[in-house]
């Protein structure tokens, strides 16, 4: 499930529609035949499965289960690392998030508060389904704001989530508490 970006040229995008039709066929007596026809991600798999199988999952498993009652996810998301060194000290994290009417790719640092990044392509699916017109420059901001809330939200998680690795793993890193704006390194460090 797009692990993957597909490329056109110099830009890669995580977020065709191609990439989110989640394959998954589910065989069992207690389950009706039918397809799920919504926003799925290949980390909604393990709690699907564990979903059938009636084992509790562990509160700290990402992922909503296919068959969730409550679900009510009209998205779907992703986040890579800018190309180059796979380090996220040396790279943006690149956002994409799709639901039926926009798909938004956002760029930003995980040292940066949210607003400092920058919307690099927005295309109106309604519109333009085949995804060949950027309109990142001509849209409100206020028709896309709640995709962006959500990558938003999802940037302060990996935010905390790293912060929290690093201080465990990494003794000499040192962190402001607003705005990670300085990050030393010592060579010495382990890892």
């Amino acid at each position: 499930l797009g692990s993957r970006p597909i490329r056109y040229g110099r830009q890669a995008n995580n977020c065709n529609s191609e990439t989110y039709h989640v394959p998954m066929i589910i065989v069992d007596k207690g389950i009706k035949k039918g397809v799920l026809d919504g926003y799925y991600e290949s980390i909604d798999y393990l709690p699907s499965i564990l979903d059938i199988c009636g084992i509790k999952r562990d509160q700290y498993l990402s992922g909503k289960s296919f068959f969730d009652e409550k679900r009510k996810v009209d998205y779907s998301h992703t986040e890579r690392i800018a190309s180059g060194c796979p380090c996220l000290e040396h790279r943006n994290v690149i956002y994409t998030i799709r639901n039926k009417l926009y798909l938004i790719e956002y760029e930003v640092s995980i040292f940066q508060d949210f607003e400092a990044g920058k919307i690099n392509e927005v295309y109106n699916l309604s519109l333009d389904p085949n995804e060949l017109h950027n309109i990142s420059g001509k849209v409100s901001t206020l028709d896309i704001q709640y995709l962006l809330q959500y990558l938003k939200n999802r940037h302060l998680e990996l935010q905390e989530n790293y912060k929290a690795y690093c201080e465990e793993n990494y003794q000499n890193y040192i962190f402001e508490k607003k705005g990670w704006k300085e990050v030393h390194w010592d060579p010495a460090m382990k890892g």
